[in-house]
């Protein structure tokens, strides 16, 4: 799928409030794919197959850092030292708790396997991982406000205190 097409369900994934890091997989994939590295084409058919969930870093490492779907993921995409790079465990981090109960995990550049990728502009190629990952993350948030919306107004609709709906009284 294109872009247009990936927004457009991304939106719908955010709608239905799923909390699965679809997006970074999608990102992911996609940098695999336009890498084009044959050392990994058997990691980017598993990616595209579902068999091998992939996660991405948006931010380029510089260190030890958090990244949102580490948790769930044993390869996550990245940007170290100007390359692109697959971030490897034999299986997934721990699950660092948070508030919103999210797969955060810890990524340590200096203790995971890095395999870098052969890409002919990485530092373009992660910029358009970015910038991909922006448009999808902002199409479910945008999907996500709307099922929120409508649930509030739902609410305000059919809730009733004192034999009033709640929503007359706002009114």
């Amino acid at each position: 799928a294109g872009l247009v097409e990936m927004a457009l369900a991304m939106e719908e994934v955010g709608r239905s409030l799923a909390p699965v890091p679809i997006i970074e997989h999608v990102v992911a994939t996609r940098l695999l794919a336009a890498a084009n590295d044959p050392v990994h084409a058997g990691l980017l058919a598993a990616a595209v197959e579902g068999t091998e969930m992939l996660g991405f870093s948006p931010r380029a490492f510089s260190g030890r850092q958090i990244v949102s779907h580490a948790a769930v993921t044993r390869t996550v995409v990245g940007f170290v030292d100007g390359n692109l790079v697959l971030l490897s465990e034999a299986e997934p981090r721990a699950h660092v708790p948070n508030q919103a109960s999210l797969p955060y995990a810890w990524v340590d550049p200096g203790a995971s396997q890095v395999t870098h990728i052969a890409a002919m502009d990485a530092p373009g190629l992660f910029g358009l991982g970015g910038r991909e990952w922006r448009v999808l993350m902002a199409s479910a948030l945008t999907g996500l406000t709307e099922a929120s919306l409508q649930i509030g107004v739902e609410f305000a609709k059919t809730r009733e205190t004192m034999g009033t709906f709640i929503g007359k009284l706002q009114g």
